[in-house]
């Protein structure tokens, strides 16, 4: 039985996630969007319980190859030694250095501690986002298009893009875009669909990767008793609210008592439910 305590850790961490997410979407939109965006190529993204981020690269009219750290966060003053870890790991990784970085915070305060070479940006609902002169530049590149981002992120392909460690409810959403979707759907066709998004909005995931990811959400949804399923169909939910109460509540129990599922179990229940 979860405990309202419990519900409103799960319901304000899902919240983080999901603006998080949302303004990563309109990062990746303006990254990938336009002439520019031919000359860029995503190197890796992911996240934790309180960052995401975007790497990549980015080819320069005199044949220079940069590369760009753009992460969001909770705290920029709690999460900074850990985003600058990752960014070491991630130039380690791609033999890049020296990478231009910028960081969102959405805590809704402006960050206290001088972070020394990062464009420091804070997310504010009733602003968008805006920077904080007073601390280090984020390259000309960042800077255009953070510019675009808070117009953006209405029209950016939220839920996307993916990422291995993403909330499952965020992973969810992939399956429904974002609750546009509903009604009776072939199990193995939703799943197909999603897969399909997914690694085309994704960094340094093969497609089997991303199905035996999606595959388990998909099947932890349905044994755990979130979702409807009967007949290899499953019913896609018409209310947000309620579904993703329920989620949090159900899918988490689920996924805490006995772990994440294999694509064996995948292609089990659609034996068992086909």
């Amino acid at each position: 039985m979860v405990t309202r305590k419990q519900m409103r850790s799960r319901i304000d961490e899902y919240e983080n996630s999901l603006m998080r997410h949302r303004i990563l979407s309109a990062v990746f939109f303006n990254i990938k969007n336009g002439e520019e965006g031919k000359g860029r190529t995503l190197l890796n993204i992911g996240g934790n319980r309180n960052s995401s981020w975007l790497f990549y690269s980015s080819q320069t009219p005199q044949d220079r190859t940069n590369s760009y750290f753009i992460s969001v966060t909770d705290s920029i003053d709690v999460q900074m030694d850990s985003l600058q870890i990752k960014l070491v790991d991630l130039e380690r990784k791609y033999s890049q250095v020296n990478s231009f970085k910028a960081a969102i915070d959405i805590s809704g305060s402006v960050p206290k501690a001088d972070h020394d070479g990062w464009g420091i940006y804070s997310y504010l609902p009733d602003n968008g986002i805006m920077k904080n002169q007073n601390y280090g530049t984020a390259g000309k590149e960042i800077v255009a298009i953070m510019e675009k981002v808070t117009e953006n992120m209405e029209w950016s392909i939220f839920p996307y893009p993916y990422f291995r460690e993403a909330n499952p409810m965020i992973k969810f959403l992939m399956f429904n875009d974002n609750f546009f979707l509903s009604g009776k759907w072939k199990i193995e066709a939703i799943l197909q669909r999603a897969v399909s998004l997914c690694s085309l909005f994704s960094a340094d995931n093969t497609w089997d990767q991303v199905r035996l990811d999606m595959s388990s959400v998909l099947t932890t949804a349905i044994r755990s008793g979130v979702l409807a399923s009967h007949g290899g169909f499953v019913t896609m939910p018409k209310s947000e609210k309620v579904f993703t109460r329920t989620f949090l509540s159900r899918y988490m129990d689920y996924e805490e008592r006995l772990g994440k599922t294999t694509l064996f179990d995948f292609e089990s229940l659609k034996v068992n439910y086909g």
